[in-house]
C-alpha cells in the first residue's frame, strides 16, 4: 500500500492509503473526485535524490495508467486540485462588495428595530 495525499478542490482532501501500482486518476476518485469549476492538477513528488519533480497536470479520466497525465504514484506523493478561473474571479467579486453587503445588511437591521 501507498499513503499519498489529495488536496484542493476535491470532495475529500486529505491522507489517503491506495494500492501500490495505482495511478493519480484513481487516487482523485478515492478523494472522492475533482469538484465541480476546479482548475488544474498539480502532481508533486520527492525524489529519492532530495529532488522535487512538479508537474501540471492535465486531468483527463481517459488518460492511460503510467502516461505523463497519469503517473502511477509512489509512497508520499502529493496531488493538489487547483482554482478555476471563475473561483478566482468569484473571490475578487466578494472582496470587493463585502463591506458594501456589511452596511447594507447594518442599515436593514437598523431599520427594522427602529420601526
Amino acid at each position: 500500500f501507498l499513503n499519498v495525499y489529495v488536496g484542493g478542490k476535491v470532495e475529500q482532501p486529505g491522507q489517503i492509503t491506495i494500492n501500490s501500482g495505482s495511478s493519480l486518476n484513481e487516487a482523485l476518485l478515492l478523494g472522492g473526485g475533482k469538484k465541480i469549476l476546479s482548475g488544474g492538477v498539480i502532481f508533486t513528488r520527492y525524489n529519492s535524490d532530495g529532488s522535487l519533480e512538479r508537474r501540471n497536470i492535465r486531468y483527463r479520466r481517459s488518460a492511460n495508467p503510467g502516461s505523463y497525465n497519469n503517473p502511477y504514484l509512489e509512497n508520499g506523493d502529493i496531488i493538489f486540485v487547483g482554482k478555476s478561473s471563475l473561483n478566482y474571479a468569484t473571490e475578487i467579486l466578494n472582496e470587493i462588495t463585502q463591506p458594501f453587503s456589511s452596511a447594507v445588511t447594518a442599515y436593514g437591521t437598523y431599520k427594522i428595530i427602529s420601526d
